[in-house]
């Protein structure tokens, strides 16, 4: 028997209906597999704990490390130039960049830390674009999930600095690149945006719902759609859940020339 803390996290107000789902999905990935696979509970800031145990549980930990990754016990466990995947936390609060919490169970909580020069450098051609619209432009707030590669990380400092991947950029791409409006759900299975979406009327609006994360939905409006009325009649129904916008054509106007493609 062993426990993990693997990344993903359960919160927000919807936390039973994501554990059942979280369980269901344990099940799932570890089906076949001589072993029992259980979340017993979550750490301070929400990451799942499970519990494994049976013949298989070292090909059990395996599937779960890849479905959704592990969370390391020290900061001793991270290695600079790795990729790490991790959720932004306290988005905006601070001016000189984003924080993301990649795991780390020490207090005081050491977090990634994506310096404002480097969010300039990868997503506005290094102009002086605000940090906050920055953020507001991608629809980034607290527990959007990001991949992260890690640039620098002092141990006796416990300081950790990072950059997106390029996988993460060409999502932010590609976006731009649909060049329609995503409304982003955080904190509520997919299951239930679908069922929001026929009981609002605005399933119609929604060309797809693609997953970011497990609790984490993005949500690609159809042509002439505007996101910003599809928060307005979600929001009413999803008492609670944090929704963001992702406006391509306000990345065009305040980005100025971006390294992203928009063409």
């Amino acid at each position: 028997m062993t426990e993990y803390v693997i990344l993903q996290k359960i919160y927000g107000p919807r936390r039973q209906r994501c554990a059942e789902t979280l369980r269901q999905n344990l099940k799932t990935i570890t089906s076949g597999l001589e072993t029992q696979v259980s979340l017993v509970g979550q750490t301070e800031r929400g990451w799942s704990r499970v519990d494994v145990r049976g013949d298989d549980e070292e090909a059990a930990h395996n599937y779960l490390r890849q479905r959704f990754g592990e969370a390391p016990r020290t900061i001793e466990d991270l290695k600079s130039c790795s990729v790490v995947k991790g959720q932004a936390i306290d988005a905006g609060r601070v001016g000189y960049g984003l924080y993301v919490d990649v795991g780390l169970p020490q207090h005081p909580y050491v977090d990634a830390l994506i310096p404002l020069h480097t969010l300039r450098s990868q997503i506005a051609d290094g102009s002086k674009t605000s940090f906050r619209m920055i953020l507001g432009t991608l629809g980034i707030i607290d527990n959007f999930p990001l991949s992260l590669r890690l640039s620098r990380i002092d141990q006796t400092a416990n300081k950790i600095e990072a950059e997106f991947t390029d996988k993460q950029n060409s999502m932010f791409e590609q976006w731009v690149a649909d060049g329609l409006d995503r409304v982003l759900t955080f904190g509520t299975p997919i299951a239930d945006i679908q069922e929001a979406l026929i009981t609002t009327g605005l399933r119609r609006d929604i060309v797809r719902v693609e997953p970011l994360g497990l609790f984490e939905q993005s949500l690609l409006c159809k042509l002439g759609t505007e996101g910003a009325g599809v928060i307005g009649r979600l929001g009413r129904y999803l008492r609670g859940i944090p929704l963001s916008l992702f406006s391509p054509h306000r990345a065009r106007a305040l980005l100025g020339s971006p390294k992203i493609n928009l063409s």
